[in-house]
């Protein structure tokens, strides 16, 4: 199972998180929020979400730590 955390990388409570979950063996992903749009990409490619070269869309759990608009 991946689960992604969608907030700043190097953020204590996205640190902290990433630690629990993987202590319970769940692969993470860390979305930097921080890191878009100059050193981040995300896209929408036939249906499909790819970030930094990745396709995501097996993911299905989202932990939103924070979004700046």
């Amino acid at each position: 199972m991946r689960i992604a955390i969608v907030g700043a990388e190097n953020e204590l409570h996205t640190l902290h998180m990433k630690g629990v979950l993987k202590k319970r063996g769940i692969e993470v992903l860390v979305i930097d929020t921080v890191a878009f749009p100059q050193d981040a990409a995300l896209s929408l490619i036939d249906n499909k979400v790819k970030y930094q070269g990745n396709f995501i869309d097996d993911i299905k759990s989202f932990y939103v730590r924070s979004v700046f608009y």
